[in-house]
């Protein structure tokens, strides 16, 4: 095992045994540390191990965020067994986090392959789960986005409490966190609290429902967070619902004192939203929603004649069609329609 001097990390190769550990695979870095698959031998069962440098092992620093998952136990959360210190050749002592393993990858992983809006609220909804039950510990996250977000089969556990920090009865704390997730008081003031992670979650949302796949790479400026002009400057795509912008855009205020106050205020908003047709994008000019026992299709259509089709089942529905002047035009039509009938 190999350390990067200056930079916390542990190299690893597959097959290569640590303790009652055997190295399966790297799985990516989280805050502050390294993660891996990893099999635990004794107890025949794969986890991912996450190292953090911490030379000092009486002081429990590094320890922190396997104590913060342990006080915060709870099917949202993804689960942590234990924590050891191992020794790299060099004597650079890692804190080695065991934690379960989530063969689904994360929230991120879907971005670019379209979330449906049921899948993204859901997604945050079991998040906002977590984030409940994690500040009645007295705890914040303070780094909620897509990475942080695991997926198990149709539910969401929160992970990477890197950033947590117990806050006591205040839950307040010193800023943290990815900044284009930030509310402009963390990027202003380095101040976290409730509504911190509130408007994290909801910029998280803001992600999911646009299928944006990298928010940071459409912000310029730092000024844009700073001044919470983030979603005026990104926008939202055509096909996402008004009600559902009502309460991504009441998550992200500007002003904490307007945005939601609690995890579970946030949560009940999400869980009062009826879903009548839930489409999928298939393609960029191809939607498709199982209503009943029906496959539903809205297609942009090209060529000659531009136009919104609509077919059910795989027959043309002439009511619901239109005609466009343009590719792009046919295409607002589609985004339209689904804009005003997913609720």
């Amino acid at each position: 095992m190999e350390s990067t001097s200056g930079d916390s990390v542990v190299q690893l190769t597959c097959g290569q045994k640590i303790g009652n550990f055997t190295t399966l695979e790297n799985v990516g870095s989280g805050s502050f540390g390294t993660v891996y698959l990893m099999h635990h031998d004794l107890m025949n069962r794969d986890s991912a191990v996450k190292f953090v440098e911490n030379q000092d092992p009486n002081r429990f620093v590094a320890h922190f965020e396997a104590q913060i998952l342990d006080q915060c136990k709870h099917d949202r959360i993804v689960s942590v067994y234990g924590v050891d210190v191992v020794a790299d050749h060099a004597g650079t002592l890692f804190a080695a986090i065991e934690m379960e393993y989530i063969s689904g990858g994360s929230a991120a992983k879907l971005l670019g392959q379209h979330v449906s809006i049921r899948k993204a609220i859901k997604i945050i909804i079991d998040t906002l789960f977590a984030l409940e039950h994690a500040h009645t510990k007295n705890v914040l996250h303070r780094d909620v986005k897509p990475a942080n977000i695991m997926l198990v089969g149709e539910r969401a556990k929160l992970t990477d409490f890197g950033l947590a920090t117990d806050g006591a009865s205040a839950l307040t704390a010193s800023g943290a966190g990815s900044p284009v997730y930030c509310a402009p008081e963390v990027i202003n003031d380095a101040l976290t609290n409730v509504t911190t992670d509130v408007f994290a979650t909801g910029m998280t949302l803001f992600q999911l429902i646009n299928n944006y796949k990298n928010l940071a790479a459409k912000i310029h400026s730092l000024d844009t967070i700073r001044f919470c002009r983030v979603i005026p400057s990104i926008g939202y795509r055509n096909y996402v619902p008004r009600r559902l912008r009502l309460i991504c855009n009441r998550a992200c205020n500007a002003e904490p004192a307007k945005r939601y106050q609690s995890a579970r205020e946030f949560r009940q908003a999400l869980e009062s939203l009826r879903i009548r047709q839930d489409w999928n994008q298939v393609s960029a000019d191809h939607w498709s929603a199982r209503i009943g026992k029906q496959v539903h299709e809205l297609r942009a259509i090209g060529g000659g004649a531009f136009q919104c089709l609509y077919t059910i089942n795989g027959r043309r529905r002439n009511v619901n069609c239109s005609n466009a002047n343009s590719a792009s035009a046919a295409r607002d039509l589609v985004e339209r329609w689904i804009y005003g009938h997913t609720f």
